[in-house]
């Protein structure tokens, strides 16, 4: 089986086994899309864009066909649920594909991420949990027990948009992380109370912090080649607040492509480690806590595990 959703920094294929509730013998393969910024400037897709990305969906879809996986569910998130022309992506992938390309709610993606998330990073049924979803146009924040989300909240805020809302050098300057932390600030305030003992993190820019850190190699796709990698576990690693600091020292160090180079992540990732580990050092700092388990698991692995959950968006 596999899933497919088409975000707002990439289109990210998940291909693996269900076995006794578990997903395993996962596969992955990433493309780097930009969705989420051409969203933003013009309110749609446009008809190139929206053949361009109907064609990559085909590109992985053809991959899960040949590792033999079926069913193939695919689904959209808040890039997509904004543009106007998000029916005309259906279509097009419909055409392309075969299959339907469902529209997620930010309701739906957050609860998705969360079952995926604590799944994956096997997180006690009685733990009290954050998951937070760090796209690139929104965050899904969703607090609860495992297998049970309790609140949640879908944050206009990701990484690519922090980004481009605080037009970051690269590297950022002192002065547009100030304005980032006023930004962001204000998007917390938002966020549903509670007191967790955990935070797990999920998303592309979450995923490769420990590649941030050379502690693990990037995903599959993420130096921009078409690959499913390797089968291989759920990854989830516990990082500590100075682990995370780190981090964002280094994305900060230097310009994207020297960072790039010695990590072997794409430089457009680096540029959006450098936003998203702001917001992820915010939301640590705001539920008190002093560290945080990031994993390769989220929406896809929701999709999989209980496929009934993606209700398709209006509109």
């Amino acid at each position: 089986m596999a899933a497919l959703d088409v975000g707002s920094n990439t289109l990210h294929l998940l291909v693996a086994q269900l076995r006794a509730g578990r997903l395993e013998d996962r596969r992955h393969a990433v493309l780097l899309s930009h969705l989420g910024p051409h969203v933003a400037a013009l309110g749609r897709l446009g008809p190139e864009r929206v053949q361009q990305t109907a064609g990559r969906v085909a590109e992985l879809v053809a991959l899960a066909r040949d590792a033999g996986a079926a069913p193939i569910l695919l689904a959209a998130t808040e890039a997509v649920r904004r543009a106007a022309d998000r029916r005309a992506l259906q279509a097009a992938v419909r055409r392309q594909t075969g299959l339907g390309l469902q529209i997620l709610t930010g309701e739906a993606e957050a609860r998705l991420s969360f079952l995926g998330a604590t799944r994956g990073a096997g997180v006690g049924a009685t733990v009290p949990v954050v998951v937070v979803d760090l796209g690139g146009g929104s965050t899904e924040v969703v607090l609860g027990m495992a297998g049970a989300p309790t609140s949640l909240v879908s944050l206009p805020v990701g990484s690519g948009l922090l980004l481009r809302q605080h037009a970051f050098d690269d590297p950022p300057t002192a002065v547009q992380r100030a304005a980032a932390a006023g930004a962001i600030a204000g998007h917390l305030a938002g966020l549903p109370p509670g007191r967790p003992r955990l935070m797990v993190a999920t998303g592309g820019t979450a995923a490769n912090l420990p590649a941030l850190l050379g502690t693990a190699p990037p995903r599959a796709g993420e130096e921009g080649t078409l690959r499913l990698s390797p089968p291989g576990p759920a990854r989830a690693t516990r990082l500590s607040l100075e682990d995370l600091r780190a981090a964002g020292a280094r994305a900060d160090g230097a310009p994207s492509a020297a960072v790039a180079a010695g990590t072997g992540l794409h430089p457009d990732r680096v540029r959006l480690l450098q936003a998203g580990t702001q917001l992820l050092l915010a939301l640590l700092e705001h539920y008190r806590l002093d560290r945080l388990t990031v994993t390769d698991c989220g929406v896809r692995d929701g999709l999989l595990l209980d496929p009934p959950g993606a209700e398709p968006a209006g509109g």
